[in-house]
């Protein structure tokens, strides 16, 4: 909850269920408070923050690629070559 300013995001009262709910929600299902790799600080702007976030994204994102491309490379060499036709029928 790094993110999580108290004057702009106060914690609600537990007696009060329906905001209480709502907060729990933000917090853990929405993550809203969670901090992206690139630290922003709570009197940033949203424009840095939105920022910070499609930067997280193409980070993310790039690493899924890296790893698919790494998993895809390791398969390949596994398998031995392919034969063609022709070598077949010589066997």
């Amino acid at each position: 909850m790094s993110n999580w300013n108290p004057k702009k995001d106060p914690e609600p009262d537990k007696k009060d269920t329906n905001r209480y709910k709502e907060f729990i929600k933000q917090k853990y299902v929405d993550k809203k408070f969670v901090a992206a790799s690139a630290q922003v600080s709570d009197d940033s702007s949203d424009e840095e923050q939105r920022e910070a976030k499609k930067k997280l994204k193409k980070e993310k994102r790039e690493n899924r690629r890296k790893q698919v491309q790494k998993a895809e490379s390791s398969e390949s060499d596994e398998l031995p070559p392919k034969q063609t036709q022709k070598e077949e029928t010589k066997q």
